[in-house]
């Protein structure tokens, strides 16, 4: 259950998902063993305690890893106190109390100086964050950098506070809306303005930087909203598209993407089949839960915090959607020979090999991101988690 990977199958038809390796799922580091392992001791439960932690104060700055599953939740603690907060766009070692420490992609850095808050009041705030979310916090007393961009460099731009708002009610998936709201209030207390689509022409657009749209997404935004979601995201808001919405999104001409044609038959004339498998046939194409490897772009704003580029991405839909046309707008691409875990029919894999997983389309000063996969799927799919979280912390960013 944990860890086991199934590659054959006595039907071709499921109902729902034919994967659930916890594992993949979570995004845990693992090999296969031949020999017995041994135990170590048994964990307890005092093992497993948060303890608090007092952060001194700071003379140059604050530093964060991204890579901490539950830093958005420090970030946005911060953020919301005013706490000026920059992001590293590339990575750096720097002196953390006499010794060499390495900082990926995407790590915080939270400066003493650039604040209108006083030394203590920061300080303050840091240790409540850091608390709240039980991340480590370095303290650094000089702007230097053993090797990296020094911590005074463009290489760190400066975060902005997500103002986000999210489209539901008829025609969107509630699934998805519950899932997203569930890991916002949850895990990063985070608030989410959920506006029903009947009534999102009075949804004031402008108090908003970062739009969500779900599955499902048909009727209910007529043109002339289109043209003010078009004008919004000209404007700098990020609009953040999911799975169906991403198709939505291409037919208004909101993203510039192309869907995978489905491959022509070299047969001049079709195939005949009985009436009876019909069922079956169309039923074994579709794609019900299956685990695909894909190539991730971790020096992406939307790729910040993992360390590997190889990630796998949880897929239950039908949607195959081509690689941007620009060479640094497919964040997550599915691999040629992607490792499986569920069934998948062979016609079908084709067509997502090579496929994008995420993509991402500038419009003036805004982007579109395009989750053309569910990254926080039943609640459980810890690993793709951060690409979401991403997307609404960077998405204006790039």
């Amino acid at each position: 259950t944990m860890f086991e990977t199934y590659s054959k199958y006595r039907d071709s038809v499921f109902y729902d998902a034919s994967s659930w390796t916890v594992a993949l799922a979570f995004g845990m580091p693992h090999a296969k063993q031949a020999r017995k392992l041994s135990t170590g001791a048994a964990l307890q439960t005092s093992d497993l305690a948060v303890q608090s932690k007092t952060i001194p104060t700071a003379k140059y700055a604050y530093l964060i890893e991204w890579s901490d599953y539950l830093a958005p939740k420090a970030l946005y603690h911060l953020l919301k106190s005013e706490v000026n907060v920059k992001a590293a766009f590339r990575p750096f070692n720097v002196d953390v109390n006499g010794k060499s420490k390495a900082f990926g992609y995407g790590s915080l850095m939270i400066p003493v100086a650039d604040q209108s808050l006083s030394p203590s009041e920061l300080n303050k705030i840091v240790n409540e964050a850091a608390n709240a979310a039980n991340v480590e916090v370095s303290t650094v007393t000089s702007g230097f950098s053993m090797s990296g961009p020094d911590l005074g460099s463009r290489s760190f731009q400066t975060v902005e506070l997500p103002k986000i708002a999210m489209v539901i009610g008829e025609g969107t998936s509630s699934y998805e809306a519950g899932e997203i709201w569930h890991l916002l209030d949850t895990r990063y207390d985070m608030p989410i303005t959920k506006v029903d689509i009947s009534d999102f022409s009075r949804l004031p657009l402008e108090r908003y930087n970062t739009l969500v749209m779900v599955s499902s997404f048909g009727g209910g935004i007529d043109e002339s909203q289109v043209k003010r979601i078009k004008e919004w995201t000209r404007k700098g808001g990020t609009l953040i598209l999911q799975r169906s919405a991403v198709s939505w999104g291409m037919r208004n001409k909101l993203v510039n993407a192309s869907s995978v044609e489905q491959p022509k038959s070299e047969d001049q004339a079709p195939q005949r089949y009985d009436f009876e498998t019909a069922r079956e046939r169309s039923g074994s194409r579709r794609v019900g839960g299956v685990v695909f490897s894909a190539d991730l772009d971790i020096t992406h704003p939307l790729g910040f915090g993992y360390r590997d580029r190889h990630l796998h991405v949880y897929r239950n839909h039908n949607i195959m959607i081509q690689p941007s046309k620009s060479p640094i707008n497919t964040v997550v691409q599915y691999k040629n020979v992607p490792e499986v875990d569920g069934y998948v029919h062979p016609e079908t894999l084709k067509m997502i090999q090579g496929s994008a997983s995420l993509i991402v389309s500038g419009s003036g000063r805004g982007n579109t991101i395009c989750l053309i996969d569910n990254p926080n799927f039943r609640g459980f799919w810890y690993g793709t988690n951060r690409l979401f979280m991403n997307s609404l912390f960077f998405g204006g960013m790039f």
